[in-house]
């Protein structure tokens, strides 16, 4: 298996930005991590809490809107960002016959079609939703940080079956995460 990150490992930059202003406005982006930030100042260090302010710019979305948002997102501007050398190493485990998974605390919403695009699953943070229409909260933990380790255990014994002490784990990232 050969597990990569996403932001800075597969991309040169951060997706999670540019994909909310896109999907929720930039306006409604920055008003509310303002609001957060203003309710809870210390929580302009806390990745996960700021995660959740702006998940929230995204309540009231249909899934449906957002999932298209997402497929001209990474059509349009994500390809660009791709960093060649871990597409060719991407490429080198394929060829190897390991399964590739993109661990991520970006939004599944558009891992997922990044992860197709390449040929490789996803394993991210979920937006939650109800009725068709995001809350504006997440479902689950923020994947990052341990929380990917637990994330990719899970999909192993999900999809294959498999423990961690069963696979041969090649893992790439720009973090300890």
């Amino acid at each position: 298996v050969a597990a990569f990150g996403l932001d800075g490992t597969i991309t040169v930059r951060d997706c999670l930005v540019p994909f909310t202003s896109d999907a929720g406005g930039h306006r409604v982006l920055l008003q509310a991590i303002g609001r957060h930030v203003l309710m809870h100042p210390r929580s302009l260090t806390r990745r996960d809490e700021m995660k959740r302010a702006m998940s929230s710019s995204l309540r009231g979305k249909g899934i449906d809107e957002i999932d298209a948002v997402a497929r001209q997102f990474v059509d349009q501007r994500v390809v660009r960002w791709f960093r060649a050398d871990t597409i060719d190493r991407l490429e080198q485990h394929r060829a190897a016959g390991h399964q590739l998974v993109i661990v991520s605390a970006s939004y599944e919403v558009y891992v997922r079609h990044i992860a197709a695009r390449l040929g490789a699953a996803a394993v991210a943070t979920r937006l939650a939703s109800d009725d068709g229409y995001l809350t504006g909260e997440l479902d689950g933990p923020n994947c990052r940080g341990a929380e990917k380790l637990t994330r990719l255990q899970q999909w192993l014994r999900d999809v294959h079956n498999l423990s961690m002490d069963e696979v041969e784990l090649h893992a790439y990232g720009d973090s300890s995460g």
